[in-house]
């Protein structure tokens, strides 16, 4: 064996975007129902939502060392693509303080 990662398990900046894919791909191969409206939410729509708000420099940097596994956590949100930008948007306006709480405790006291 060379010692190298298998795909999903890679921590590599680099392969983010294929193990985000992967992920995506895993967690809506049951149908995920959007909370609002009664509408599934569209895999591909949803995985191109967070390509483009990860080039964009809107995610979290830690993003790009999660695993596949992990990933799919990342987009398995019952929310609509516009409310995830929006929430994007808002958080830093409406809890300033949270970017400065420690890192492994800031989304869990976001949400909290």
């Amino acid at each position: 064996a060379s010692g190298a990662e298998p795909f999903w398990d890679d921590r590599s900046p680099s392969n983010i975007l294929g193990r985000l894919a992967l992920g995506t791909a895993v967690e809506h191969a049951l149908p995920i129902q959007q909370r609002w409206g009664g509408a599934t939410v569209d895999p591909v729509s949803r995985f191109l939502h967070y390509e483009r708000a990860y080039l964009a420099g809107n995610l979290d940097p830690a993003l790009e060392v999660l695993t596949a596994f992990e990933c799919r956590y990342t987009t398995d949100s019952d929310a609509t693509d516009d409310d995830l930008a929006w929430f994007r948007a808002t958080a830093a306006n409406f809890r300033p303080d949270h970017i400065a709480t420690a890192y492994s405790w800031r989304y869990a006291r976001t949400v909290r």
